[in-house]
């Protein structure tokens, strides 16, 4: 009997093993993701369904994913920027680009022609998401915005419009295409605000999928790899993209 149970045991762990499951953080991320939908899950189950890999899908606010990330607590998410310290911890593999845009109420924009003359008003005050890098262009401005407290930082990315409608407090947010088209429409600001390119950055912020070092063992790291260039390359990457994304869009997030 003990040795039909030690049996037992063997193959269980074993098939617990074969059969990886791994947990996939998501975020409030306008069409990447928003209610339980979006780009980003789309591209999670095409990758399921070719590797059969098994993916269990939570929602956590940004900081807190790049937080179990780096302590070795979470196998993956979507939508990640790569910086030195998180290279440390995981594997990025990009399947679109964006590019952050500075949002004003309309009028306010008047006042400014670039980030850095923004930046030099001592009264003015900007809002960002937590966790949330915009790259190297915003993100060494608003560095420096911080060392004067005139950035608010808050959980997740609707609370970046509800602020900016409400018109108290803060005079601008960041945000790309693929967050503000959803939330814009949501929040009934269309044709309430501006939208500056300000970045000067060559290349766009690339959005990948990370996957953890220390949790995602090295089989299924190749099999998910090869799987999302499968999905680039047979167009089927371009076909979920343009599910929630115009033409020209779609082309643009496409562009890396």
């Amino acid at each position: 009997m003990k040795l039909f149970l030690s049996l037992l045991f063997i193959l269980v762990s074993f098939t617990s093993y074969a059969e990886s499951n791994y947990e996939v953080a998501f975020f409030e991320a306008g069409l990447l993701y928003h209610n339980n939908t979006g780009i980003d899950k789309d591209i999670i189950n095409e990758i399921s369904k070719r590797t059969n890999i098994k993916f269990s899908h939570t929602e956590k606010p940004r900081a807190r994913i790049w937080r179990e990330m780096l302590d070795g607590r979470l196998a993956i998410t979507m939508a990640g920027i790569p910086s030195p310290e998180r290279n440390k911890a995981a594997w990025f593999y990009q399947y679109a680009a964006q590019r952050n845009h500075a949002i004003f109420l309309k009028g306010k924009e008047k006042n400014y022609s670039s980030f850095e003359d923004f930046a030099k008003n001592p009264e003015t005050r900007i809002a960002v998401v937590r966790g949330f890098n915009h790259g190297p262009f915003y993100d060494k401005i608003i560095a420096k915005l911080k060392k004067t407290k005139r950035v608010d930082e808050v959980a997740q990315m609707d609370t970046l419009f509800m602020m900016l409608k409400k018109n108290e407090r803060i005079d601008l947010i960041l945000s790309s295409p693929v967050f503000y088209a959803l939330h814009l429409k949501n929040f009934e600001l269309e044709d309430g605000v501006v939208i500056k390119n300000w970045d000067r950055a060559r290349e766009p912020n690339p959005a990948s999928i990370v996957l953890s070092k220390k949790l995602v063992s090295e089989t299924d790291r190749r099999k998910i790899e090869v799987a999302l260039e499968e999905i680039k390359n047979d167009g089927t990457l371009k076909k979920i993209i343009r599910k929630y994304m115009s033409e020209k869009e779609t082309l643009n997030a496409l562009s890396f």
